[in-house]
């Protein structure tokens, strides 16, 4: 009995260690159009829901090779709750953060809830570190998945942006159905693992 015991207790950690995975997986939005005169669709930069502890997340706005966040609205996301909280945590280069925004145009596509203002347009970013807390205690965040929204204008995230190539600033967003979820099989096969040893267990019980 007591092997039976062991065996379960470490098919339920097998379990637990995927809900977990399945929490900490990051959420990645693409930002892949602009009004940028010729350069509309392209690979801007990315912005990736990293971590979720209890209801804080940690959102990092990350700029693709050739781009620069910029100015004002630098960063804005749209977000999956009426209430929360933000902090800012960091970006490089430092020192530069001037203050949140919030119910934030962002030129061409709509308003999305919180924007992160710099203090220098001069100051060229390659990223920028935030976090944000739902505090609607009605409507939990389960997953990273859960922390954006789409906007009026059907957008989760934009930025300002400065464009190398032709010296211009202007904004980008995520297109449409552009999300990523990495997983790579492991929590997948975790969950069938677990599964398929209690299933084991079961039958073993069930012939004695």
């Amino acid at each position: 009995m007591k092997k039976y015991t062991i065996l379960f207790g470490a098919v339920c950690a097998v379990i637990l260690a995927f809900s977990q995975n399945a929490r900490a997986n990051p959420f990645t939005s693409t930002l892949n159009v602009s009004n940028l005169a010729g350069l509309e669709t392209g690979d801007f930069g990315t912005v990736t829901v990293l971590t979720l502890f209890g209801q804080t997340a940690t959102i990092h706005f990350k700029a693709a090779s050739g781009f620069f966040f910029v100015d004002g609205s630098s960063a804005a996301v749209e977000l999956n709750t009426d209430s929360f909280t933000e902090a800012f945590v960091t970006e490089s280069p430092s020192n530069n953060f001037k203050a949140f925004a919030f119910d934030q145009q962002v030129d061409g596509w709509g308003k999305f809830d919180l924007a992160v203002d710099q203090k220098s347009s001069s100051v060229h970013l390659t990223s920028i570190f935030f976090t944000v807390t739902n505090t609607d205690g009605a409507h939990p965040w389960a997953h990273p998945a859960d922390v954006l929204a789409l906007n009026a204008n059907g957008f989760d995230a934009a930025a300002h942006i400065f464009a190398t190539s032709t010296g211009k600033t202007g904004f980008a967003a995520e297109g449409h159905g552009i999300h990523v979820v990495p997983d790579g099989g492991a929590a997948a096969a975790l969950l069938g693992l677990g599964l398929a040893g209690l299933a084991g267990i079961r039958a073993r019980f069930g012939r004695n």
